[in-house]
Order: structure tokens, then sequence, then C-alpha cells
């Protein structure tokens, strides 16, 4: 089981690399997908909840709550 910090990588080279509560991404971290894409902020039960930075490989950047 997943619990505490630590860093999680799919088959995909998706990363996640944060906080971890009974098997769930749950707290503060960085989740990299394979296409580029970031995001950085509060997790609540494996969803992005709260505050955070998405950005796109192109540029684009939302900041703000989620």
């Amino acid at each position: 089981m997943k619990h505490g910090r630590g860093k999680f990588i799919w088959s995909d080279q998706s990363t996640y690399d944060g906080d971890f509560q009974q098997n769930n991404i749950h707290g503060v971290g960085e989740y990299k997908w394979a296409d580029g894409r970031v995001f950085k902020g509060d997790w609540v039960d494996n969803r992005m909840e709260g505050k955070g930075v998405f950005s796109w490989s192109d540029g684009r950047k939302y900041v703000g709550e989620y």
C-alpha cells in the first residue's frame, strides 16, 4: 500500500511525485502525463482538488482552483 511521500511511475511513463494516503494520490504533488501535461498542486482521493497549476506542452498554463 502506498502511504506517505513517494514517486510512482506508470507503464506509459506518466509519473506522480508527492503524497499518498491509503494507496491514493492525496496531499500535495506533481503529476506528469506521458504527453507532456503537468499538474502541480493539491490532490484529494486521486483527483485534483484545491489550488494548483496545470501546464500543457505548448506553453499554456492554468493557475487557480480545482
